[in-house]
């Protein structure tokens, strides 16, 4: 899809109005977004710690999956391949948490010394 860089000044009001228009699958995927932005303004990252955890952080596309997994989990239940699909990120997010942590725990010991 092409894109383009436009600057646009948005009141509260509009952007609010632009939301209510997404279908049920781009307001979940927004929701990701906006969840992800209120956790990054909520804390106080060092840079080298938020490059440590951005250098294994899921695609934005893996974590509106796993979200929509989770969220029909939830609700209705997931088939067969839904499970493995799940269980399967489930997986690789942990992977990625253990490395993130050992990394984040060597900084600490580099910052002591």
């Amino acid at each position: 899809m092409p894109t383009l860089n436009l600057v646009a000044e948005l009141t509260i009001e509009d952007l609010a109005g632009a939301v209510a228009k997404l279908n049920k699958a781009q307001l979940a995927k927004f929701t990701v977004y906006l969840r992800e932005l209120r956790q990054f303004r909520s804390t106080a990252v060092d840079k080298e710690s938020a490059r440590i955890a951005a250098r294994r952080r899921f695609p934005a596309s893996q974590r509106h999956r796993l979200h929509t997994l989770l969220q029909k989990n939830r609700e209705v239940g997931l088939t067969a391949f839904e499970t493995v699909e799940i269980d399967e990120y489930i997986a690789t997010f942990d992977q990625a948490l253990e490395k993130t942590a050992d990394d984040l725990l060597t900084l600490a010991k580099q910052r002591q010394q």
